[in-house]
């Protein structure tokens, strides 16, 4: 949730910003999901995800799926696999 999101639910209190006491929800990736092109979307792997400061999801390369949903090249969600949490 970003800043301006947190305020408008009125959670800025608790969420919003990386800040000591506040809640965080991570998805750690091994790539900037930003600097990658569409097709290269869909190889982003997940390595963490972190709800509410504590550790869901650790990706020990043994998952047979990857938490990521896959993208087309317009940038629509073709699928979402299941969660692990």
């Amino acid at each position: 949730m970003t800043i301006n999101g947190a305020w408008i639910l009125k959670e800025e209190n608790t969420k919003g910003t990386l800040e000591q006491g506040k809640l965080a929800d991570l998805v750690i990736v091994d790539k900037n999901p930003l600097k990658v092109t569409p097709t290269e979307f869909p190889n982003v792997r997940v390595l963490e995800t972190i709800k509410e400061g504590k550790t869901v999801y650790v990706n020990d390369g043994s998952a047979a799926v990857d938490p990521m949903p896959a993208i087309a090249e317009n940038g629509d969600y073709l699928s979402l696999h299941a969660h692990p949490w």
